[in-house]
């Protein structure tokens, strides 16, 4: 028996790689049954797995997907893994800072730890923080 809950964080390219890149029906179920629950986070959260056409960046991604479009893929076939293998799948969101004008302290903090897209932000900001 675990300890700790175990969950699929979407945000992390690596996971959803996992499910989505050339696994067999036996392999994704090994996998899945790992989990404990499934999360899905709201596209904007997830921008980051899509191409940029900078050899520079896309070269250092494990997981990228064309389009917004795919990215939605992404998020029903978590939904309908959930389904299939009887798991709660949930809808989060990944807060990083609660006012839009905070946003400049997280991308200061992102440059100085070596991220190259750190003017790109995500929309992490709650949509009920009143």
């Amino acid at each position: 028996m675990r300890d700790l809950l175990s969950v699929v964080p979407v945000k992390q390219e690596n996971c959803i790689r996992q499910f989505f890149t050339e696994k067999s029906q036996q392999e994704i179920a090994r996998l899945a049954e790992f989990y404990d629950y499934f999360e899905v986070q709201p596209i904007g959260n997830n921008e980051f797995m899509l191409k940029t056409g900078d050899p520079e960046i896309d070269d250092r991604k494990k997981f990228l997907v064309d389009s917004v479009e795919e990215l939605q893929e992404v998020n029903k076939k978590i939904i309908d893994l959930g389904k299939k293998f009887n798991k709660m799948t949930v809808a989060t969101c990944d807060v990083h800072f609660l006012d839009p004008e905070d946003e400049i302290y997280r991308r200061i903090i992102q440059c100085g730890n070596g991220f190259k897209d750190a003017d790109n932000q995500a929309p992490f900001v709650p949509k009920n923080n009143r």
